[in-house]
């Protein structure tokens, strides 16, 4: 998918993950050409994907916590109907 590069920004704007700083720092090195556009880019997909992803890993690891008490709770249960 290409996205233009004044899109990159608005992107960027409506989403938590990055302050405001960081944007216009990152914007600030794009446009002295400290730093490619397609750069940038990615750069800014992979911290929204970095951020995506840790959330699923930290639902996933409460999830799975939760079942390993459920099923330990269930398995005392089971042993004392036996």
């Amino acid at each position: 998918m290409s996205i233009p590069d004044d899109l990159m920004w608005s992107y960027s704007n409506c989403s938590p993950i990055f302050s405001q700083q960081e944007i216009a720092a990152l914007k600030n090195a794009v446009k002295s050409g400290q730093v490619h556009p397609k750069k940038a880019k990615e750069d800014l997909a992979k911290k929204i994907v970095d951020e995506f992803h840790t959330l699923r890993a930290e639902a996933s690891a409460t999830e799975i916590l939760a079942l390993s008490h459920w099923n330990e709770y269930r398995h005392r249960v089971q042993s004392h109907i036996s």
